[in-house]
């Protein structure tokens, strides 16, 4: 297994997690078994870091609203000092959609995309299907 994929474990079991976080987290799940690169795995999997590309040279598409299983996390950068970083799961209803586009300089600005009301509507009927989902899954823990 990918160790990106432990990454996105760890990020979407915390909910909101900073670096320090998810090693912990995998430190703890996976002992024994380190993530050197950790700060390259989450910005992999995060759909607002203008980096991501540099980590997956064969991905041509970088639109979040293509389906494309590495689109995981959302990074929330809160000003300082100290500036503070914190990763999240990927949720289109609260974050939108965004693209990845590369300008004439190489860089990889964050797009937001302006969505028909067609794909609103269908980002907001993912979000309450998966809040049911969810509401019953720990319904029957319970």
């Amino acid at each position: 297994m990918a160790k990106y994929w432990r990454v996105a474990e760890a990020a979407e079991a915390l909910g909101r997690a900073r670096l320090r976080d998810v090693g912990d987290w995998i430190e703890v799940h996976y002992p024994g078994d380190p993530i050197s690169d950790l700060r390259a795995n989450l910005e992999h999997l995060t759909v607002n870091s203008p980096s991501r590309p540099h980590y997956d040279a064969a991905r041509q598409d970088w639109r979040t609203d293509s389906g494309h299983a590495r689109d995981r996390l959302f990074k929330i950068v809160e000003p300082g000092p100290p500036k503070r970083t914190f990763y999240l799961p990927f949720n289109p209803a609260e974050h939108g959609h965004v693209d990845l586009r590369k300008g004439s300089d190489g860089k990889w600005p964050v797009v937001k995309l302006d969505l028909d009301p067609q794909a609103q509507a269908d980002i907001q009927g993912q979000a309450e299907a998966f809040t049911k989902l969810a509401t019953q899954v720990a319904a029957q823990l319970v």
